[in-house]
């Protein structure tokens, strides 16, 4: 039971390598141009590792549901705060 979870563990952490790396080469070098052995090399992972998202489409799904969901715990702090749109500020930590 312990194994299975510091895997799931090490797993998560290499998913979320690959998509802060994804998100960073987007930025510098542009979505058209990036590729998934592009993101595997800045994440220094093997280009050959598929077992964390078997393609471009998955990574970039992953990118958007998590760039989402950032966006609505920033909209959601937001009207906690009570302040309207105007105080809405929703910065990527990545």
């Amino acid at each position: 039971m312990a194994k299975r979870v510091r895997q799931q563990a090490r797993t998560s952490g290499h998913r979320d390598r690959l998509l802060d790396t994804a998100i960073r080469l987007y930025r510098e070098t542009g979505y058209e141009k990036t590729t998934v052995a592009d993101i595997a090399r800045g994440a220094s992972m093997s280009p050959a590792n598929d077992r964390f998202f078997p393609s471009r489409q998955t990574i970039e799904e992953a990118v958007v549901a998590m760039l989402l969901d950032e966006v609505a715990t920033a909209a959601k702090d937001a009207a906690r705060r009570g302040g309207g749109a105007a105080h809405f500020s929703c910065e990527s930590k990545r």
